[in-house]
């Protein structure tokens, strides 16, 4: 394969949520190769890119914008059944009640130089983007609306560098590139300058060049 070569692109075997085994937080990966990467059902990629995200639930092409959290259960954290009318229970551990702790899957276009890219962030992630939990956003949003979306539109156009995994997913019968965000810090601008120099020094050839230019 062909991202085995290539030191911006980390292939992992054991999909371990630490981001896999050698781990390299210094390589980055365009969006544009990220998304044509040649990965089977049963492979994880791990890349890291450096973006702006550029919409928060965005809606994808026909599709409506999907929900920003989910009920989960105050116990054991999965997945409620219900809503807040009817009353909520949890099929996994059998809890039920009017209760609920609210935690995000945050839908995010991202854009680098290269390209545009959806990806998912979950709770630590999203909360980091935010700033506010999912229960203390929803909560404000159910209260003022305005104040929401200010929320939303002061998290957009921040830029990060992100770790993300990669992997086949099949939609519609169709496969695509699913990309999770696993880690997010903001861009430190001096390491950025610092990992683009060092990149640039490892080309084929660069010896050459800077004897040429020092003539």
């Amino acid at each position: 394969r062909s991202s085995l070569c290539r030191p911006d692109i980390h292939h992992d075997d054991s999909g371990g949520g630490g981001g896999g085994g050698a781990r390299d937080d210094s390589s980055r990966a365009p969006l544009h190769e990220v998304k044509n990467m040649q990965v089977s059902s049963t492979d994880t990629e791990w890349v890291n890119v450096r973006c702006y995200l550029s919409r928060l639930q965005p809606a994808r092409g026909n599709e409506e914008a999907k929900p920003a959290w989910y009920a989960a259960c105050i116990k054991c954290q999965k997945k409620l059944m219900g809503d807040e009318q009817s009353g909520f229970t949890c099929e996994a551990c059998n809890w039920s009640g009017s209760e609920a702790n609210y935690r995000y899957i945050l839908q995010l276009a991202v854009v680098d130089h290269s390209d545009t890219a959806y990806i998912t962030a979950f709770n630590d992630q999203a909360t980091a983007i935010l700033g506010k939990s999912a229960s203390q956003l929803k909560a404000i949003k159910d209260a003022d609306l305005s104040e929401y979306e200010a929320i939303i539109s002061d998290a957009q156009w921040t830029q990060y560098v992100m770790r993300l995994r990669v992997k086949s997913d099949t939609y519609q019968d169709k496969e695509r590139i699913k990309m999770t965000m696993f880690k997010l810090t903001p861009v430190d601008f001096a390491a950025e300058a610092r990992h683009m120099l060092k990149t640039i020094h490892s080309y084929p050839g660069i010896e050459a060049v800077k004897a040429e230019a020092a003539c």
